[in-house]
């Protein structure tokens, strides 16, 4: 089954796939809504038959691909490589990529977006890299989670968005977890501090709550990011901020409050001092240089069918 559909901002998507041996899962909601991080779409399950491809270009999400059998081939800008069983690829958003079933003619995978404001920050923190292939201890866990997720899709309901999007996080931690063994201590410490950045992050408390002294604590972040605990959740808050800011739709006083910040003199402060200008104007000039995009809506505009 050959098709092609107009992609905005790129030019043509185009793949020669049966679309019917995927079960694509959306919740269009997920790519209206300004969450920290979600899977607006997720292929539990595809199988790709030899000389079938798909080329796209991931406007708006980082594509993530695991192959459970077979072999899958990418060409991305720096060439071609192939992903075997049990390994995974982070497609890179906005770069041109060609995707088909690899050398045996074969492959059978699991996909899923990843889109939000805070994606390629909390990949970086993970130390996950677009591009890069990980190879995976245990990917029927991360289908179990996919899968739960997946319930939580077809139910519609929007009181669940939040719980999507930690859910998601959750997956990622998984993934983190599987690939880099060393990182397991400090899991629930970012989950705490993502979790809890509408709140402000009380470093004692977050210490406390995953029985850590302090120091201990301070030891992690620094020998991880290079960063104090407090250092990496200013951080955080700020990317957060930015994103928001960009997007153009919320004042800036519903900003500060979403990051922690309960005081809009204090928010200006803090963001001031760790960008040099103001909110309004980081808005402005961000404006200025037309960062500010529109919302993509609905699978149609993005082409997650065909991953």
């Amino acid at each position: 089954m050959r098709g092609k559909k107009m992609v905005a901002p790129f030019a043509e998507e185009e793949y020669s796939l049966d679309l019917t041996r995927q079960n694509v899962v959306n919740w269009n909601l997920l790519y209206q809504k300004a969450l920290p991080i979600s899977f607006p779409f997720i292929i539990p399950h595809a199988t790709w038959k030899e000389n079938e491809y798909y080329i796209h270009h991931c406007p708006s999400n980082i594509s993530a691909e695991i192959v459970l059998e077979g072999s899958l081939q990418f060409t991305l800008e720096d060439g071609r490589r192939t992903l075997k069983a049990n390994e995974l690829i982070f497609l890179p958003i906005g770069e041109p990529n060609r995707i088909s079933a690899g050398p045996k003619g074969f492959v059978r995978k699991a996909v899923f977006g990843i889109r939000g404001f805070l994606a390629e920050p909390i990949l970086a923190s993970f130390r996950l890299e677009s591009g890069k292939i990980y190879r995976l201890q245990d990917t029927g866990r991360i289908l179990q989670m996919l899968s739960h997720l997946v319930s939580l899709y077809r139910k519609q309901d929007p009181a669940l968005l939040n719980q999507a999007s930690t859910s998601a996080l959750e997956i990622l931690l998984e993934i983190r977890d599987q690939i880099h063994e060393k990182w397991k201590p400090i899991s629930s410490l970012l989950q705490s501090v993502q979790q809890k950045i509408q709140n402000g992050c009380s470093i004692p408390e977050l210490a406390r709550a995953n029985r850590l002294s302090r120091s201990k604590m301070n030891t992690f972040f620094r020998e991880q990011f290079n960063l104090s605990p407090q250092q990496y959740s200013t951080r955080l808050r700020m990317q957060t901020a930015e994103q928001f800011l960009l997007q153009g739709k919320q004042s800036i006083k519903w900003i500060a409050t979403r990051t922690g910040y309960h005081s809009l003199s204090r928010f200006t402060t803090a963001f001031r001092k760790y960008h040099g200008i103001s909110p309004r104007e980081y808005r402005k000039k961000g404006k200025a240089a037309g960062c500010v995009k529109e919302e993509m809506e609905g699978a149609s505009s993005f082409p997650g069918n065909g991953g």
